[in-house]
C-alpha cells in the first residue's frame, strides 16, 4: 500500500503536470479548450476514484486533498501561477467553480461513502465521463439549444448525458450490488435520467457539487428500499412515479412558460425528496410553489422567466443537506426542517410579491406579518404529514418564517439585486434548517 505522503506527492504532482501539459497545448491551438477541461477533468475523476483504497487512513485523505484544494485555489487566484496553468481549466470564456465543487464532492463521498464501493464509485463515475462527454457533444454537434441560466445547454449534449450516465450507473450496479437485473435496469434508468436533469439545471460548474450527491442519495434510497422489500421492483414503481411527475411539470412549464432549468430542479428535487421521505417534505413543498411560483405567475404578479434552476437550489440544497446526514444513521427531524426552510421561504418571498402586485412601500411589520400566515400554512401542512407537534416545534416553524418576512419587508431587501435576494434567502434557509437538527426537535425522519 502507498504511504499517504508518497501518494499526496504524486496526486500533487501528477495534477500540475497535466494542468501544465493541457495549458501548453491549449496556448499552441492543439487542440480546443473545452477538450483540455474535459481531459483533465476525466483523468482527475478516474484518479479521485481510487482515493479511497490510496488514502485509507482518513487523516491522510484530509492531508491530500487540502494539498488538492489549495493547489486549485493557487492557479485560480495567484496570478504567477495562473498564467502558466490557466488554459487547463480556465481558458474556456465562462465563469465556473467547477474544479472547486469536483473537490468538494470528492471530499463529500469519501466521508460518507469510502467503505460503500457502488455508493462511492457510480456517482464520480457518472460525474467524470457523462459529463465530460456530454460537454463536447454540446460544443461540437449541439443544434438545439434550452434556456439554462449562464449556461449553454443543448438537447443533444444532454442525450448524451444520459445514454453515457445510463451505462456508467448500470455497469456499477450489475457488479457492485445486489440488485437483480430488471431491477438494475429501471433503477439505472431512473438515476441517470434525475442525473441528466440535474446537469441541465445547474449552472457555473455546480452540477459538479449537484450530480455526485442526488446519486448518492438516490441509489443509498433505493438499495434501502430493496433490503426492506427484495420481492418488491423500487426501480419500476420510482420509474412511474418519476414519468408521471415530469409530466405534470412539463405541463404545468409549458403552460406558464417557467424556464427548462427551473423544471429540471423543481421535477430533480421533488424527486429526491419522494424517495427519501415519500410526502413529507413534498406536500409543504407544493404549498410554497404555489404560493411563490404558481400563484403570481398565473394572476401576473410575476414574470415567468425569473423563477430559475438555482432559486430551487437555494431553496431545496439545505434540505439535502440533512438527507445526506440521515443516511449516516444520524436522526434529523428533516420533516421539520422541511417545514421550516419552506415557511422561511415564502415569509420571504410574500412581501416582494405584494410590492410588485400593490406598489405599496417597504414595511417590515407588514412582512412579518406574512411571515406569519406562511407558517400557517406549513402548520396546517404538519397537521396531514407530521406525528404530533409540540410548542418547541411550532417554533421552529413560526419564527424563521416572522423573521424572513421582517427581512422580505424591508427596504434593503427591495432594493437589493437578485443574487443578492437569493443569496439571502439561501442564508435565511439554511439557518432555518440547521436550528432543529442542532437542537434535536421534531421526530426524526422514519
Amino acid at each position: 500500500m502507498i504511504h499517504g505522503a508518497v501518494a499526496t506527492v504524486i496526486l500533487i504532482v501528477g495534477l500540475v503536470g497535466a494542468m501544465a501539459i493541457m495549458s501548453r497545448l491549449v496556448a499552441t491551438g492543439a487542440v480546443h479548450p473545452e477538450v483540455s477541461r474535459k481531459a483533465l477533468h476525466v483523468c482527475m475523476g478516474i484518479s479521485c476514484i481510487a482515493l479511497p483504497w490510496v488514502f485509507p487512513d482518513p487523516v491522510w485523505f484530509a492531508i491530500g486533498f487540502s494539498m488538492v484544494l489549495a493547489t486549485l485555489a493557487a492557479v485560480r487566484y495567484v496570478p504567477a501561477i495562473n498564467r502558466q496553468l490557466t488554459g487547463a481549466l480556465h481558458a474556456v470564456e465562462r465563469s465556473s467553480g467547477g474544479d472547486m465543487y469536483f473537490a468538494a464532492s470528492v471530499a463529500i463521498l469519501y466521508a460518507v461513502a469510502r467503505d460503500q464501493p457502488a455508493l462511492y464509485i457510480m456517482p464520480l463515475l457518472v460525474l467524470t465521463l457523462a459529463d465530460a462527454l456530454a460537454a463536447l457533444a454540446g460544443v461540437f454537434y449541439a443544434k438545439t439549444a434550452y434556456e439554462s441560466y449562464r449556461a449553454k445547454k443543448s438537447w443533444e449534449g444532454s442525450l448524451v448525458f444520459f445514454v453515457v450516465a445510463f451505462l456508467c450507473i448500470h455497469i456499477t450496479v450489475l457488479l457492485l450490488t445486489d440488485l437483480d437485473r430488471a431491477e438494475g435496469i429501471t433503477v439505472s434508468l431512473t438515476l441517470s435520467y434525475v442525473a441528466t436533469l440535474i446537469e441541465g439545471a445547474s449552472w457555473e460548474g455546480l452540477d459538479n457539487l449537484f450530480l455526485p450527491i442526488a446519486l448518492y442519495l438516490l441509489l443509498d434510497g433505493f438499495l434501502r428500499m430493496n433490503a426492506v422489500d427484495p420481492t418488491s421492483n423500487v426501480g419500476l414503481t420510482s420509474a412511474i412515479a418519476l414519468v408521471g411527475l415530469t409530466a405534470s411539470a412539463w405541463i404545468a412549464s409549458r403552460l406558464s412558460h417557467v424556464p427548462a432549468d427551473a423544471t429540471m430542479a423543481i421535477v430533480a428535487f421533488a424527486f429526491i425528496f419522494w424517495t427519501v421521505s415519500e410526502f413529507a417534505i413534498i406536500i409543504p413543498g407544493l404549498i410554497a410553489g404555489a404560493v411563490c411560483v404558481a400563484g403570481p405567475i398565473a394572476s401576473g404578479i410575476s414574470d415567468p422567466r425569473t423563477v430559475r434552476g438555482r432559486t430551487i437550489a437555494a431553496v431545496c440544497s439545505p434540505l439535502a443537506a440533512l438527507v445526506v446526514l440521515s443516511t449516516q444513521g444520524i436522526p434529523v427531524p428533516l420533516v421539520l426542517a422541511g417545514h421550516a426552510a419552506f415557511a422561511a421561504t415564502v415569509g420571504y418571498v410574500v412581501p416582494n410579491l405584494r410590492r410588485r402586485s400593490t406598489g405599496a412601500m417597504p414595511n417590515p411589520a407588514i412582512g412579518a406579518a406574512l411571515g406569519l400566515g406562511s407558517a400557517a400554512l406549513m402548520l396546517a401542512s404538519w397537521l396531514v404529514v407530521g406525528d404530533g407537534i409540540g410548542t418547541m416545534a411550532i417554533a421552529m416553524i413560526v419564527a424563521p418564517a416572522v423573521i424572513a418576512g421582517a427581512i422580505g419587508g424591508t427596504t434593503w431587501s427591495a432594493n437589493a439585486d437578485e443574487s443578492t435576494r437569493l443569496a439571502t434567502l439561501l442564508v435565511l434557509v439554511s439557518i432555518t434548517v440547521a436550528a432543529p437538527a442542532l437542537l434535536g426537535t421534531g421526530a426524526p425522519l422514519s
